[in-house]
């Protein structure tokens, strides 16, 4: 199957309010020219981000730390797709932002599993 989908993924920083030298870090998923933000909940030195490589500089722990989580997180939503693909499945922003959070899984309990046996 082909697919003409146009797919990035950019990792970028926002400035505190309450804290203008420390940042958040969050990535953009665009697909189609439609897009999604997800916070990656990670703290960060404003002036330690390089945009252009959207990473973190530097060789330290911290820094270590948030370019492994950039790494795994753009692994992950890679997967994400693939497996979106696979299914068959339309693969937009949404969908690969709900299938990265765990959104998009519904969960059985022991209670509802009972309700269907007794039910069927």
């Amino acid at each position: 199957m082909r697919t003409n989908l146009t797919f990035s993924i950019s990792f970028f920083v926002r400035k505190k309010k309450n804290s203008p030298e420390q940042a958040l870090l969050y990535v953009r998923i665009t697909i189609n020219g439609r897009s999604k933000e997800i916070s990656l909940k990670h703290d960060l030195p404003f002036e330690k981000w390089s945009q252009s490589a959207g990473k973190m500089q530097g060789s330290g722990a911290k820094s270590q730390l948030v370019n492994r989580k950039i790494e795994t997180t753009m692994t992950r939503l890679h997967n994400v797709r693939e497996d979106l693909i696979k299914e068959e499945r339309i693969v937009t922003a949404d969908a690969v932002n709900e299938r990265y959070l765990g959104s998009d899984v519904t969960h059985n309990t022991l209670a509802g599993l009972l309700d269907y046996h007794s039910t069927r």
